[in-house]
């Protein structure tokens, strides 16, 4: 009968232990990282496997599931770069794996989205003006007109602003399933 019982506790969930000794980290589990790879959106597309560091043991029924300065594995999802007059580049990522007892164990989390700068006309339409007056103050009305073509020149020959996560970025995820240990 305790069987029967135990089993049914499970199955609602209401249970943290899934097998003699595991422990489960539920859903919405926060996990703090720290990067040991730069990310670069305008380098890595989606698919592109970057690694961290856990920071901070994740504690379950006051037992230490996955210990400080374990290994965790993340990919990219999406790498969008802005195109030179509209638009703005986007970087998601997500951690897939984590590094407990010399095993690997598939996670999942949620995503982090990251988008940069539109890189619109408006922002053009700036440095076209910036150019045209540092173009007048050197060389009045036919510097201004020169000046302009120097800005949007530059405006055309440079994307929206890339995306980047340096190496050492702290980053916090939170698990979006629960996870056996």
């Amino acid at each position: 009968m305790k069987k029967i019982i135990t089993i049914l506790f499970l199955m609602m969930g209401l249970v943290s232990y899934s097998e003699e000794g595991k422990l489960v980290i539920p859903r919405g589990t926060s996990m703090m990282i720290k990067t040991v790879d730069t990310i670069d959106g305008s380098k890595h597309n989606a698919g592109h496997k970057f690694s961290a560091i856990l920071e901070g043991d994740i504690v379950i029924d006051n037992k230490v599931a996955i210990k400080s300065g374990s290994k965790v594995y993340g990919t990219v999802v999406e790498s969008v770069q802005a195109g030179r007059l509209v638009g703005s580049s986007k970087l998601t990522i997500k951690l897939t794996q984590v590094m407990v007892d010399n095993r690997l164990v598939v996670i999942e989390t949620n995503m982090l989205n990251y988008v940069g700068e539109e890189g619109s006309g408006k922002n053009t339409a700036k440095k076209a003006a910036r150019g045209a007056a540092i173009g007048g103050l050197i060389d009045g009305h036919d510097g201004a007109g020169t000046g302009a073509a120097v800005g949007l020149g530059a405006a055309l020959l440079t994307k929206g602003g890339a995306i980047g996560i340096p190496r050492d970025t702290y980053l916090d995820f939170t698990f979006d399933q629960e996870v056996v240990i």
